[in-house]
């Protein structure tokens, strides 16, 4: 809507999985033009997907058809963006990852670095960055950091394990040549292309929903010490490591069908929006494009922000003890999309038989 539009005051960016971070910004009534378009020959080739695993492929495989949105709160300073360093897009001190699916798994994750790093002159975003990059190495089983990993819990775990690639991910983090100070929320999403188990690790007070026929399925509750003081994974100054591991997180599994929209949010959407609001943003779409549900409901979030209406973060402000007026909380926010749909199978690269 026009209204919420003039309230966004920093970069929205929209990315396909098969396409790389950034492929421009456009308005929410050009995404739904395009995807209304697209709508028909989307469906003609999922048919065509399945009809193919059907004759040639003894199981059905499934995939992400994903997109992401991200929005820099305007008390933030704009962001250096390094085609080659952690940053992908301005998102503040969010940061996120669209995995490119293999012949197991494909893989989608959000962060949010601790803005109160900035009273210490550190960017908490660099390191939610880098958190997320490593991570999609991991997930997408790029070949492993030469400097040895720390112990950071048991490795006995399956292949298709989104715990396996946010441990992985933070100890490459710790083991690169500098590793950036900050700290950081986590969730990370594996969908398995086989059986099509949905796994989620969550760690903090970012999250995620299912929705199914418009209905909220499954989703995540907050990781809090205390009221706004979330879990989160660090790397300290002296490049020790925080208390908080990654088996700390939470961990969900939903099995996932054709058409569910799977939603990974930083604590910037949650705040604002509970799972009514999230899927009134999303009900009267055209078409549950990816882009255009990332794009609902980050207005919808950026809407409710600036607005003199309870919100999530206020009511629990005033349920811990504070004073704090009805109103939507400012922040830096980000949202990846999924679509889970039929797809053809990948052949393995040989070393994937041998990754743990």
């Amino acid at each position: 809507p026009p209204r919420a539009m003039a309230m966004v005051a920093g970069l929205v960016v929209a990315a396909f999985a098969s396409l790389g971070p950034v492929v421009g910004m456009r308005s929410l009534a050009s995404l739904e033009r395009g995807a209304a378009a697209n709508a028909a020959s989307l469906l003609e080739g999922r048919s065509e997907a399945s009809a193919r695993n059907r004759q040639g492929f003894p199981f059905s495989f499934l995939t992400l058809h994903a997109a992401a949105a991200c929005q820099r709160a305007a008390y933030n300073a704009p962001r250096q963006i390094c085609e080659q360093g952690p940053s992908k897009c301005d998102c503040g001190e969010d940061a996120y990852f669209i995995g490119v699916p293999n012949s197991k798994t494909v893989s989608v994750g959000v962060a949010d670095g601790i803005g109160s790093w900035r009273r210490l002159g550190v960017d908490a975003g660099i390191f939610a960055w880098e958190l997320m990059n490593k991570c999609q190495e991991v997930a997408d089983h790029s070949p492993q950091t030469s400097k040895p990993e720390p112990p950071l819990g048991t490795d006995v775990v399956v292949a298709s394990d989104p715990l396996k690639v946010l441990r992985k991910g933070y100890a490459r983090v710790w083991a690169s040549a500098e590793p950036p100070p900050g700290s950081s929320t986590a969730c990370v999403a594996q969908l398995d292309r086989r059986s099509g188990e949905l796994r989620v690790a969550n760690l903090g007070d970012s999250g995620f929903m299912v929705l199914r026929d418009d209905k909220v399925v499954a989703q995540s509750t907050q990781q809090q010490h205390s009221f706004n003081h979330p879990y989160q994974l660090s790397v300290k100054p002296d490049e020790t490591l925080g208390a908080v591991t990654p088996d700390n997180a939470d961990l969900y599994t939903h099995k996932a069908a054709e058409g569910d929209l799977l939603i990974l949010m930083t604590d910037g959407i949650l705040d604002n929006l509970v799972a009514d609001n999230v899927v009134e943003a999303v009900r009267d779409l055209p078409t549950r494009d990816p882009h255009l549900v990332a794009r609902a409901v980050m207005e919808a979030a950026i809407a409710r922000s600036t607005s003199q209406v309870d919100s999530p973060f206020s009511i629990a402000a005033r349920e811990a003890g504070h004073q704090y007026p009805s109103k939507g909380k400012e922040d830096d926010m980000t949202v990846v999309v999924g679509r889970v749909e039929a797809s053809e199978p990948i052949e393995p690269a040989p070393f994937f038989f041998n990754d743990p």
